[in-house]
């Protein structure tokens, strides 16, 4: 180097009483501080030199000819400072394109630790704009605290358990550009806040994410992080890894075939994807096939997003299972394989319904060949274990109505068999769980399933349960004074109304509630019908049939058609018992009350709901059931009165 203490570029700045002497400066004294161009003006006392002294660029600033402030300055940043460039030494050796240094300067100065009125300026944000610009890497500072950018998670002020989140779960090896960055920032004391600009997909969600995370408490029950966005679908938005999932608002946006596609169009005759399918199916059919959690409103098209997922994971060359849906009833199982059949009409797709058959052995059948099996726990549990359902080709699987399916109260053992033998086979295999509810206890076990038994990170969409009160369905109590009188409002109200609407459901606790209201109608003369689980299967699947094909318009039913049981032409419920915890009778069953009342009102259609309550008890359930979903319950005044009904069926736009 010809001359080491070459001057390489001067200039002025006018506020240099601000400066104080200093000595033994270090890297750690670099600030950037933000400037507006006016504030660069000629000053003959101020004056700041670049120069170069054993290697090493050195920064000087003088003030009246004295010396008060001395550093050295990263090669990077010299680099950017003197108009860009691989190796700084080399520009440090030439004059500096003044054009792009006037440029530099007009954006910040740099300056030592001592000097004044730092915390009136926005550092954090010209800091960052700056680092994103010019790519500086190593040390940072703003306002008077160091940031070093971080190269690995473990250089973070984090817990053990985020970092096991970011590793395991996220499956992060590092951190990004942006995050080395402003998650030092983020995470250092004193938590200074930050306004950051960056690129899409350049893993911003990542930044503020493990920023909420650091600073909760976990021992403090109280909102510790907000986090506030401009819409309701990025604030359920997830992402993984740095890869954002951008709603579909038609079908052609979706990794699909056209066969799947011509099934959606034609066969199924959609024009758009719902709201709940728009989210959900870009996470279900984007690589790389991550696992869902799906909470969604009854009746908005839950079933679509995991039959289109199955069909869209099959290959129709292998002559092997290869998507599994798990249903908590036979009724449930059959309407989804209609749904599934009828969607992949085009695409030579196969699939069976695994249900229990009475006069078949499921040892002596011949193994399973078909690409799509769906049916219900017992049965599919039981293929399995005598080897005739495979799972090596297994790609994807899903439980419909999951909150029921994985309840210490529903089919949890089964589930938790059907999955673990599954997991030996195929840990990748992506799982689906899709409900209109999911309360904190399933919400738990699902989140120790996925941690400890498929040990990989999923996504998750809930709802919060004051949202899920359908808006559409309008909700009546009427009051009665004894049971007697309950029959008497079904037939001299109900049913005499039910035939200026489409059809209705009345919901029964007990199997012999349903025997005795049906056996009182039929003697009335009314066309009912009534279904049960103690039928056998053909009477079963006669009732249902019948009812969907509209050959009966009255169905009485106990739980068994609470969930997913899905029929337009519905729009009036009847709740003849409220339902109930099996243990705990005076404690309601609010999951089941709200897919009741989902089986009116489908697809955002107009619905009614009448709540029949006798006695003390039923005003108490009734109660609980409207605090736990913030929503009041309307009153039907007299229950005697049939103009007061058919007010009540104007209110819901139904007559």
């Amino acid at each position: 180097m010809r001359n080491s203490k070459r001057e390489l570029w001067k200039w002025k700045h006018p506020k240099s009483r601000d400066f104080h002497a200093k000595r033994d400066f270090s890297a750690r004294d670099l600030y950037i501080i933000p400037m507006s161009p006016n504030e660069i003006t000629s000053s003959e006392e101020y004056t700041c030199v670049v120069s170069i002294k054993d290697g090493c660029p050195i920064m000087t600033h003088s003030y009246g000819g004295m010396v008060i402030d001395c550093h050295p300055i990263p090669h990077s940043l010299v680099a950017a400072t003197l108009g860009g460039g691989n190796h700084p030494l080399a520009y440090a050796e030439e004059s500096p394109n003044d054009s792009k240094f006037e440029e530099y300067l007009k954006r910040c100065y740099i300056c030592g630790k001592d000097t004044k009125k730092i915390s009136d300026t926005p550092t954090h944000k010209v800091c960052f704009s700056f680092l994103f610009k010019y790519h500086v890497n190593g040390l940072v500072t703003a306002g008077e605290t160091p940031y070093t950018s971080a190269t690995r998670f473990e250089e973070l002020n984090i817990s053990h358990e985020l970092l096991k989140g970011l590793y395991v779960a996220m499956q992060f090896e590092r951190p990004s550009k942006v995050q080395s960055i402003t998650l030092t920032m983020i995470l250092s004391p004193l938590y200074k806040s930050l306004v950051a600009q960056a690129h899409n997909g350049s893993g911003k969600t990542t930044c503020f994410a493990l920023g909420m995370l650091s600073r909760v408490d976990l021992k403090m029950v109280a909102p510790q992080a907000i986090c506030i966005c401009p819409t309701r679908e990025m604030a359920i938005q997830v992402t993984a890894g740095d890869t954002p999932y951008t709603s579909a608002t038609r079908f052609e946006e979706l990794n699909i075939s056209h066969e799947l596609l011509k099934g959606l169009y034609v066969a199924m005759q959609f024009e758009r994807p719902s709201k709940v399918q728009s989210i959900t199916l870009p996470m279900i059919l984007s690589p790389p096939y991550k696992s869902l959690v799906a909470q969604a409103h009854n009746g908005s098209g839950k079933t679509t997003c995991f039959a289109l997922g199955m069909l869209s994971r099959v290959d129709p060359k292998m002559a092997a299972p290869q998507a599994i849906c798990i249903c908590p009833t036979r009724e449930l199982a059959i309407q989804n394989m209609e749904v599934l059949q009828k969607m992949g009409k085009f695409t030579g797709i196969t699939a069976e319904l695994a249900t229990r058959k009475e006069s078949v052995s499921v040892y002596t059948r011949p193994p399973v060949t078909t690409q799509v099996v769906i049916g219900t726990p017992g049965t599919i549990n039981k293929l399995i274990v005598a080897k005739k359902l495979g799972t090596s080709c297994l790609n994807i699987l899903v439980f419909d109505e999951a909150d029921h399916m994985l309840a210490e109260s529903g089919f949890r053992d089964e589930s938790i068999r059907i999955m673990t033998e599954i997991v030996k086979q195929r840990r990748d295999c992506q799982v689906l769980l899709f409900s209109a509810t999911f309360n904190d206890k399933v919400k738990a076990f699902v989140s120790k399933i996925f941690t400890e038994l498929f040990v990989k990170e999923y996504n998750q969409l809930y709802v919060k349960k004051e949202e899920l009160s359908l808006d559409s369905v309008k909700q009546y109590k009427v009051i009665v004074p004894d049971e007697l009188s309950k029959i008497m409002v079904i037939k001299d109200k109900i049913m005499f109304l039910a035939q200026k609407l489409g059809q209705t459901i009345i919901f029964v606790r007990t199997r012999q509630s349903a025997g005795y209201l049906h056996k009182a109608l039929v003697e009335e003369g009314y066309p009912v019908s009534a279904i049960q689980g103690a039928l056998n299967q053909e009477e079963r699947d006669t009732i249902v049939k019948e009812f969907k094909a509209g050959l009966t318009t009255v169905l009485i039913s106990t739980d068994l058609l609470a969930r997913g049981f899905d029929q337009s032409q519905v729009n009036l419920v009847v709740n003849y018992d409220l339902p109930v915890i099996h243990d705990f009778p005076t404690e309601p069953d609010n999951e089941v009350y709200l897919h009741r009342i989902g089986r009116a009102g489908r697809f955002g259609r107009k619905g009614a709901v009448f709540n029949l309550l006798c006695g003390k008890t039923d005003d108490m359930i009734m109660e609980k059931i409207e605090r736990h979903f913030n929503h009041f319950v309307a009153e039907v005044p007299s229950w005697k009165s049939e103009e007061d009904f058919e007010d009540a069926l104007k209110k819901a736009q139904l007559l």
